[in-house]
């Protein structure tokens, strides 16, 4: 998430909100890796406002942890769209019966058709690679650190990691 979100604010910015504007301003990807692990930094540089609402990462996923276990939500893992073509196809199946509960079973191919479509990524705003575990390339042992200690026990959570000893 955080090498998505890099990538994304790279290309998408908004400079009226603080946080863009702030990660804008650092000189290389390892400070906006650093920014969009850690949050708002506690003593911004001059310029820039105290108190602006960017948690760190674990606050933020935090907050739709709940979600996991909500019945009126459905949980589906990045891994399970990319990781093979059936597991894709049973992914984006249950998405369109989610969303449309009362679809007729043989319109199904044809909506899949048109989300594989869309996850092209030289045609997605937001599909970039569409790859896994990609973070190792981008993370310094420093970025692991400080994830670990924002949000190191929610990728165990999560299934993503064994321990905290990644």
């Amino acid at each position: 998430v955080v090498v998505s979100l890099l990538f994304w604010w790279k290309i998408n910015c908004e400079n009226h909100v603080w946080p863009f504007r702030y990660f804008e301003s650092l000189d290389s990807d390892a400070e906006r890796i650093r920014f969009l692990i850690q949050g708002w930094p506690e003593n911004p540089p001059k310029g820039f406002p105290c108190n602006v609402p960017f948690p760190d990462i674990g606050k933020r996923f935090l907050e739709f942890y709940p979600w996991l276990s909500d019945k009126n939500s459905l949980v589906l893992r990045f891994e399970d769209l990319v990781t093979d073509k059936k597991s894709r196809v049973n992914s984006l199946k249950r998405i369109i019966q989610y969303i449309m509960p009362n679809i007729d079973e043989e319109l199904i191919p044809e909506y899949i058709e048109l989300m594989e479509k869309g996850a092209n990524p030289d045609h997605s705003k937001t599909f970039r690679k569409g790859k896994t575990r990609q973070w190792p390339q981008y993370f310094s042992s420093e970025h692991n650190n400080i994830f670990k200690s924002k949000a190191g026990k929610l990728l165990v959570d999560l299934g993503y990691e064994n321990n905290e000893d990644w």
